[in-house]
């Protein structure tokens, strides 16, 4: 009888392998000009119902009380490095994570939601959950590590110190300006970082294990050079709850908090979106842009001994470190095209009509929506008539969707209407139950009740904190060569 061994990769990390990976990883985080980040979850949104018209801190609101009940399961980072004009070292790793089991404090363990239509499309995709739950690399979250700490009775404040300079202890300051860093960081050296040799007994050893993946979240966050994401908007959520969470409360601090920990981002679904690149693009979804693009700008990817997974041919669509891998090829080709890419650094895509993104360092565009009307009845016992509106607005340029609003309507036409026709509209409906309103004369009408109900707190000092800077983008071939 013969036996066939089943063939492993580094890139599929675990913890068993998670010692090895991590020095891989370390490496290839230090030689990279760039890296790409996809993530895996438990679930998207429950019945959480997305309206295309909220403003920007509106749809924070609900997606920051929806993220927080789900979890990823697989986070995808694939280090690029470029070795000649087309042609980059490609090293991905496939990081399978789940929370440490804490069986001392049980009321440190992590409660999460599960979607069904998620898990379907998963197992689909043939996602491993075995392999997630009982051989996922551990985390913590900060707060939980936090408590942990202060709980413990045998760790020194030496140990504390090697911990904090292996994790990131501290959500980043909101209002302070992230320290300048070096083109080529220094990592805790291995004696620091290797959560294998850590002390053989006490919580010291326990802390270290259980914070093996936060460990690599910390030498992303001091990462200087791009990280690229795809309609990376959902990512960030999770990377910021789960590691640096809570989430904040305002759409402000949030920003600011992505910038301090992924200062350059670029996201390929807004870069497909935008000039030269979307002449070549029918679609924007991961798959398309890269079945569309690559091909036309072809680069030649290298893959280091024992990370050839993803060239045998076989689809490995939805597992995170191959949708991380075709992200950053993306991103690759697109630096082909010439383009000063630094332009479009911080663009965030996110998809609200009339502004399709966000930046982190800059305040939120106000969407034109001059083709969207508000209406309301004046009497609560009336009820909205999708028929009755469709008729009202017939002369006109006719009704191109509706988006129902408690007891109103959002309508948008298919052309923008005019102040003369909005007066028209008014004149020839004033006997009828509705109260219409321009998009941009309801948002004015929201924000002098939101102000008046603030009135009574007190103002946040604009000299608070600093700006926070973004640095020029640098590739070694398409724009600079970062330092040495």
């Amino acid at each position: 009888t013969t036996f066939f061994k089943k063939k492993t990769y580094s890139m599929d990390v675990t913890q068993e392998n998670f010692k090895e990976n991590f020095h891989l990883f370390r490496t290839a985080l230090n030689q990279s000009d760039f890296i790409a980040i996809d993530g895996e979850f438990s679930g998207l949104y429950n019945k959480l119902k997305l309206n295309p018209l909220d403003e920007f801190s509106e749809r924070y609101e609900l997606l920051r009380k929806n993220i927080k009940q789900y979890m990823l399961l697989q986070v995808g980072i694939c280090c690029y490095e470029a070795v000649a004009p087309g042609e980059y070292t490609c090293s991905p790793f496939n990081f399978n994570i789940f929370p440490y089991n804490c069986e001392q404090s049980k009321d440190l363990n992590t409660a999460f939601m599960c979607d069904s239509n998620t898990l379907a499309f998963l197992a689909e995709n043939k996602f491993d959950f075995n392999k997630t739950i009982y051989h996922g690399v551990p985390f913590v979250s900060v707060t939980n590590l936090k408590s942990l700490i202060k709980q413990s009775k045998t760790i020194h404040s030496s140990e504390l110190e090697l911990i904090s300079k292996c994790v990131s202890l501290q959500t980043p300051d909101v209002h302070s300006k992230k320290p300048a860093l070096s083109p080529q960081p220094d990592p805790p050296s291995a004696d620091q970082s290797d959560p294998e040799l850590a002390a053989d007994t006490g919580d010291f050893d326990k802390l270290i294990i259980m914070t093996s993946f936060n460990q690599i979240i910390h030498l992303i966050s001091q990462y200087p050079n791009p990280t690229v994401f795809h309609n990376g908007y959902l990512d960030l959520f999770h990377l910021m709850n789960q590691f640096y969470g809570p989430l904040p409360d305002k759409w402000e601090d949030f920003k600011s908090t992505v910038h301090r920990v992924f200062p350059r981002i670029y996201d390929t679904k807004f870069l497909a979106c935008m000039d030269p690149f979307k002449e070549h693009i029918d679609q924007s979804s991961l798959s398309a842009v890269h079945e569309k693009l690559c091909p036309k700008f072809p680069i030649n990817l290298t893959f280091p001994p024992k990370f050839e997974r993803y060239i045998a041919g076989v689809d490995y669509q939805h597992e995170a470190g191959y949708d991380a891998m075709v992200t950053g090829h993306i991103f690759a080709s697109m630096l082909l095209l010439g383009v000063k890419l630094h332009k479009f650094v911080n663009e965030i895509f996110l998809g609200l009509q009339g502004v399709f993104h966000f930046s982190p360092t800059k305040r939120d565009a106000r969407p034109q929506r001059d083709n969207v009307l508000h209406f309301s009845t004046k009497s609560q016992q009336d009820k909205i008539s999708k028929e009755e509106i469709t008729d009202l607005l017939s002369p006109y340029s006719g009704v191109f969707n509706f988006w129902f609003h408690n007891n109103s309507v959002f309508v948008m036409l298919r052309k923008s209407l005019k102040k003369v026709d909005l007066l028209d509209l008014r004149t020839s409906t004033v006997h009828t139950k509705y109260h219409i309103m321009s998009y941009e004369e309801y948002y004015n009408s929201k924000r002098k009740i939101s102000s008046s109900e603030s009135e009574s707190f007190p103002k946040r000092n604009k000299n608070s904190g600093t700006k926070p800077q973004n640095p020029k983008f640098h590739s070694k071939y398409s724009v600079e060569k970062k330092s040495a």
